[in-house]
């Protein structure tokens, strides 16, 4: 039994490894950069429904979502409060990342972290995001391939996947996150930063390095909880 478990836990760590290196490779490596065309909007559409999540629970209305096929979004809204729903883009964005990386234990939570997010995702398409047809229909084609994902891949397929994507959730929340540093400081765009800064008086540029270190601790919260989760005689539930 003990030699068994540590084959798993051994087996744990090298899937949270590849997810990482697979993750940060399409970053470094320029011929595999059109593969994050996909993903740049998958993030969006997590930045943009954290916005909508945010307007929800404070008490506002959401009108719609949009999402444009160059990644960009917006999430138009009523009523709420402003500060909270401004700040919940990429804040959300790093804990929706770090969450899905710290609870793919195993299988069977990366089975329910895929399905949900394809539920999310589904609900999203049907209630509130409009606009643009190529980026609806990249968000629908995100939606039916989690819930694919989740129901005929493989267990280690399942574990990697869901990993892969908590990962690539934080890098482009943090790769976000230093754009908005830069056009912080440059100015010449309308960013949360900026928004927030028109609201509060305080300097997008403060404000967009104070959310890239929150970002960065996300990501490595996640990965610290992710590896603790793979040590020897750990126990797990389900």
């Amino acid at each position: 039994m003990a030699v068994t478990n540590s084959m798993e836990n051994d087996r744990g760590k090298m899937v949270l490894v590849a997810a990482g290196a697979a993750s940060v490779a399409l970053w470094v490596l320029p011929e595999l950069r059109p593969a994050l065309w996909p993903l740049t909007l998958f993030n969006t559409y997590v930045h943009e429904l954290c916005h909508a999540v945010a307007t929800v629970l404070t008490g506002g209305r959401v009108a719609r979502v949009v999402v444009e096929a160059d990644g960009n979004g917006l999430t138009l809204s009523q009523g709420g409060w402003p500060l909270v729903i401004v700040a919940a883009g990429y804040l959300g964005s790093s804990l929706v990342g770090g969450g899905v990386l710290a609870l793919s234990r195993d299988a069977s939570t990366a089975t329910k972290v895929l399905a949900g997010l394809a539920a999310v995702l589904a609900a999203a398409l049907l209630l509130v995001v409009r606009g643009t047809f190529v980026g609806w229909v990249v968000g629908l084609i995100w939606a039916v391939g989690l819930a694919a994902c989740a129901r005929f891949l493989p267990e280690a397929a399942k574990v990697f996947t869901s990993r892969f994507l908590g990962f690539q959730l934080c890098l482009t929340s943090l790769h976000s996150l230093s754009d908005l540093v830069v056009l912080a400081r440059t100015g010449g765009a309308v960013t949360d930063a900026v928004i927030l800064q028109d609201m509060t008086g305080v300097p997008a540029i403060l404000t967009a390095l104070a959310w890239s270190v929150i970002g960065l601790a996300c990501v490595v919260v996640a990965v610290r909880r992710a590896w603790r989760d793979e040590q020897p005689g750990r126990a797990r539930s389900g």
